[in-house]
């Protein structure tokens, strides 16, 4: 496994961002399609050179573009987050990253419903575009359990729609955090490094790794079970000192994964 961090959770502008991850260490980052980060315009302008070069000399490598597609369970708004997964598809590609991430809306339990319907038949349609360019779509679990996702990727049937796993998002819904790594084992490809509290009162339910209710220890000895070696992200979204919890972050997960 390799250790990256989603570098817009360092709290700084994009390429202060990139420097520091590589100051501390990490071998990966993922980015954001979004303004200030990776911007659709300079991408079909001239392939975010600039963001590219300094990828390149800072050492680290861009393991997943973040896109923030929608819901495409949506009846209305469904449309507009297929039409952004596609965008965030051609910047990946001007990006020269084989994968993107994103959440895509609740998965309907009832596929046959029209909302899972929709869903199945949108994220497919992005799904042949995904396989025309060579990128695969991991989608963040969290909002429902694991095997509800699985039926969701089963039903679609692409080799291009696979996993990112997130345990605190699963743990934040009520969800079993370890037993999604079973459900879902045949399709992780990427995965988020988080924590949380599973009752975090008035406060904020994201906490620092190792600091919260996701058994970490526990979480990657399952990856090494399942035989995932791909990356371990960290995302960390609060906090007053991100810097920090990065740093310890990183050399708590180096201590699990040897």
């Amino acid at each position: 496994m390799r250790i990256g961090h989603r570098a817009i959770n360092l709290g700084l502008p994009m390429f202060e961002a990139i420097d520091k991850a590589a100051e501390i260490g990490f071998e990966g980052i993922t980015l954001v399609v979004r303004e200030g980060w990776v911007e659709p315009e300079q991408a079909e302008a001239d392939g975010c050179a600039e963001i590219r070069a300094r990828l390149a000399d800072s050492g680290l490598e861009l393991s997943a573009l973040t896109g923030g597609f929608g819901s495409m369970a949506d009846l209305e708004a469904g449309d507009v987050a297929r039409d952004r997964a596609k965008m965030v598809l051609r910047v990946a590609t001007a990006m020269d990253v084989d994968m993107v991430t994103s959440h895509i809306g609740v998965v309907p339990e009832d596929l046959g419903s029209d909302a899972g319907k929709l869903m199945s038949e949108r994220v497919a349609d992005v799904c042949e575009v995904a396989d025309e360019v060579g990128i695969t779509i991991a989608v963040e679990t969290g909002p429902e359990e694991g095997w509800v996702l699985a039926n969701l990727i089963e039903t679609v049937g692409s080799d291009r729609l696979r996993v990112n796993y997130d345990p605190a998002n699963l743990l934040m819904k009520g969800f079993d955090h370890v037993q999604g790594v079973r459900d879902l084992a045949p399709w992780i490809v990427h995965t988020h490094a988080k924590d949380a509290l599973a009752d975090p009162g008035d406060g904020k339910p994201q906490v620092p790794l190792g600091e919260g209710d996701v058994d970490i220890p526990r979480w990657i000895g399952q990856l090494k079970e399942i035989g995932f070696d791909g990356w371990v992200c960290i995302e960390r979204e609060s906090g007053k000192d991100r810097v920090r919890d990065a740093i310890d972050g990183l050399s708590l997960l180096r201590g699990l994964i040897g």
